[in-house]
């Protein structure tokens, strides 16, 4: 139905926030909400909650929080991230939807690539704040993947929150940047 559809493009608009933020924390929250009343695994998707997975589920995503947080593991995470959060998202989406997979890509394969691409330009200018910038994420992606599975359109917000106030942080570092680099000029 229409509804059915409207609810799968709201979740894979969500689920790919997240994986953009942590390619990891999508298939944690997947599993996590699996035990929940809210949210079902599929059939062929129920290996993802099985108690390994949950435990390398939650290694991995710890692994991914440290490497951002080191500024050069982090930029090769980054660059790699670009590629592999957007096909990530898509595979996931098509998994507990009936999206295929060009439309999964669309629908959630997008937003985690503009996620990816905002959040890493806040990690780049982040120096030695980088492990704080890092925590920030992984918890926003946590808290944004609860809320994809419980309420996606709140979890679509958050994201786009997350995005804007990026870019302008990045703005303005860039503009104070540009600012300090300007000869000043001589007194008279």
């Amino acid at each position: 139905s229409t509804m059915d559809f409207f609810g799968s493009i709201l979740l894979a608009t969500s689920l790919g926030g997240v994986s953009g933020l942590r390619i990891t924390t999508t298939p944690l929250v997947l599993a996590l909400g699996s035990y929940t009343p809210f949210f079902t695994l599929p059939e062929n998707m129920i290996w993802l909650a099985s108690p390994e997975m949950l435990g390398l589920w939650f290694l991995i995503n710890f692994v991914e929080f440290g490497a951002f947080s080191v500024p050069v593991l982090g930029s090769g995470f980054d660059v790699a991230a670009l590629g592999i959060a957007p096909l990530s998202s898509a595979f996931f989406v098509t998994g507990v939807t009936e999206m295929d997979f060009m439309t999964a890509m669309l629908f959630a394969g997008a937003p985690s690539a503009g996620v990816q691409l905002a959040t890493s330009g806040v990690r780049a200018i982040s120096g030695p704040f980088a492990p704080v910038v890092s925590l920030f994420e992984s918890v926003t992606a946590f808290i944004a993947g609860i809320l994809a599975i419980i309420l996606p359109i709140l979890s679509i917000a958050l994201m786009v929150w997350l995005v804007v106030w990026g870019v302008k942080q990045a703005k303005q570092f860039v503009q104070k940047r540009r600012t300090m680099q300007e000869p000043i000029p001589p007194t008279t």
